[in-house]
């Protein structure tokens, strides 16, 4: 059917032209973002939004799991965090760019 309309297998599944691995992230993220630097901003941005409590509650819980999985997850995540985050927000910067780039062709 693609070589007869001529069409990319996408657009007659998705109706985009989206390519199959971009379409991959996306429901990998859950529908909230395309790639994971857009929905760590999009997570920070929801916590940003909570009460200080329940922030609190959401972050204890996510530390208790990493925690049973990892041994060293406190000691790592003194050493990391901040260049995580550093590198993740440069990460999201160029992303942006490069959608911007395409919206203005």
């Amino acid at each position: 059917m693609c070589e007869v309309l001529r069409v990319n297998p996408s657009y007659l599944i998705y109706g985009e032209e989206m390519p199959f691995q971009e379409r991959t992230h996306a429901l990998h993220f859950g529908g909230v973002a395309d790639t994971y630097p857009e929905f760590i901003a999009k997570a920070t941005y929801c916590f940003s939004k909570l009460d200080a409590v329940s922030g609190i509650v959401l972050v204890q819980m996510m530390m208790s799991m990493l925690r049973s999985e990892f041994k060293s997850f406190d000691k790592f995540m003194e050493l990391q965090a901040s260049d995580t985050f550093f590198k993740t927000a440069k990460e999201l910067q160029a992303i942006l760019k490069e959608k911007e780039a395409k919206k203005k062709v």
